[in-house]
């Protein structure tokens, strides 16, 4: 599933927003990586400290290494283009919200699942802070409103695991439905503004909710019969490495695609799909390289070699 959503990342960003996939990508994908983050939620051994240590060392390390990388891309940009750079923008990249929301939702579930044992409970929490996020908007306090809608998806999340476990073996009837969900989805993102969650944008959150929720289902549905696709698993046990190293290279294939793709009808669109290809094998060959000498600037620990 994981796998499924940093490709459906890379896609998005190289083919755009102003197309049917972009809206309809955009309308659940940030809260499905929010969802799969909260089925996997797990305490861990060593109490809230170690916790929290953990959590430091997997999200907001990676956190500064996108803020390095596309600041050095972002100076390059402007600097062929003949603009000054802002020094600013480092700090913009800094506070870049998906990794810190991803953060504070594992920081709030710590102690709300410590201390809520009943999973009705749960599910009553998580409707209040849905409630709570619709009638709020925190757009000048750095990703609050995001924090609040990833703990709602992170709580569902935490909710349906021993459901999804079951899912993957047993004969729903609920199986099998996942496309046509899609199906459906598309069509409601069509009546509902274009969903930009890093700057808080939801159109009407309602319909962003049930976007979502059918998002989540179809990619559960669909993930299931992939389920044993080596380059989906590598993707998704990758899937934070992906995330920080295709933004530079996103941004450089939008220019070249801008450039040269206006000349002709759909070329630009035709060009981004070629961006996408490319994008994810460069990026691919990266996740390699830093896999085996970069790793700590991802959070992630030396990997031992497997003895066959």
């Amino acid at each position: 599933m994981r796998g499924i959503a940093i490709l459906l990342v890379v896609f998005q960003h190289c083919t755009g927003s102003n197309n049917t996939a972009g809206g309809l990508i955009l309308s659940f994908h940030m809260p499905l990586f929010f969802f799969i983050s909260g089925s996997c939620f797990s305490f861990g051994v060593g109490g809230g400290k170690l916790f929290i240590i953990n959590k430091l060392r997997r999200l907001l390390i990676p956190q500064v290494t996108f803020a390095v990388v596309n600041y050095v891309t972002f100076v390059a940009i402007e600097w062929v283009k003949g603009t000054p750079p802002s020094a600013l923008a480092f700090l913009n990249f800094l506070t870049a919200w998906f990794l810190l929301a991803l953060f504070a939702m594992f920081i709030l579930m710590y102690p709300i699942l410590s201390l809520v044992k009943n999973r009705v409970a749960v599910a009553l929490l998580a409707l209040a802070i849905f409630v709570a996020f619709c009638f709020t908007d925190y757009n000048d306090l750095v990703v609050v409103q995001q924090t609040m809608a990833a703990l709602v998806f992170g709580l569902l999340g935490f909710l349906c695991r021993p459901y999804l476990d079951k899912y993957a073996v047993s004969e729903s009837s609920f199986k099998g439905y996942g496309w046509l969900s899609l199906i459906v989805c598309t069509i409601i993102a069509c009546f509902n503004d274009t969903v930009f969650m890093y700057i808080n944008e939801y159109g009407n959150k309602l319909l962003f909710a049930l976007t979502s929720v059918l998002g989540i289902y179809s990619i559960v549905d669909i993930s299931v019969s992939l389920r044993n696709t080596n380059f989906l698993q590598w993707c998704g046990i990758n899937s934070i490495i992906i995330y920080v190293l295709h933004f530079p290279m996103f941004r450089v294939s939008g220019v070249v695609c801008r450039e040269f793709g206006s000349s002709f009808p759909g070329g630009a669109y035709a060009l981004s799909l070629i961006a996408f290809i490319v994008v994810l094998l460069i990026v691919s060959a990266a996740v390699v390289f830093c896999n085996k000498y970069l790793w700590w600037a991802f959070g992630k620990g030396r990997q031992k070699p497997v003895v066959r």
